[in-house]
């Protein structure tokens, strides 16, 4: 039969202490050596999330510097990620992707102004051609 949780401040004070940047089991273990007690790394889970401390290391980093996202934002207008990512990389020396570059203008909020579709009052590119023979051939059936 298992015995219950019997819990004491002091453990929850020594977990506050040691929970950051360590993952469950070594919290385990060294709850267990200083205290002298026997919890699982289950129980160990359960306390900490209850307690809503963090588990192992914590990401602080960002994609980019304030100088380089400062930079993106200065020349992202009207230019699509690929590009952004190329320049961005050669100014720089990074090795972002065009996926990145998406995800950041995304979660920053920064419209490049592109939509993907043909604006009101834009001329086509092939505007004045003659239609090619195999069109009208097409056009009259």
């Amino acid at each position: 039969m298992p015995r219950s949780l019997c819990w004491k401040d002091e453990y929850t004070e020594y977990m506050h202490e040691i929970c950051p940047g360590r993952l469950t089991p070594e919290v385990t273990r060294l709850l267990n050596e200083k205290f002298g007690t026997n919890y699982n790394k289950t129980q160990i889970g359960g306390v900490r999330k209850r307690l809503g401390l963090p588990v192992g290391e914590i990401y602080q980093g960002r994609l980019l510097t304030r100088e380089q996202h400062d930079y993106l934002v200065s020349i992202q207008k009207n230019k699509i990620s690929r590009d952004v990512a190329n320049e961005m990389n050669q100014k720089f020396g990074l090795s972002l992707t065009e996926k990145q570059i998406k995800s950041y203008r995304r979660n920053n909020n920064l419209n490049s102004g592109l939509t993907g579709r043909f604006e009101k009052g834009q001329t086509p590119h092939n505007k004045g051609e003659e239609v090619s023979q195999y069109a009208k051939k097409q056009r009259a059936v």
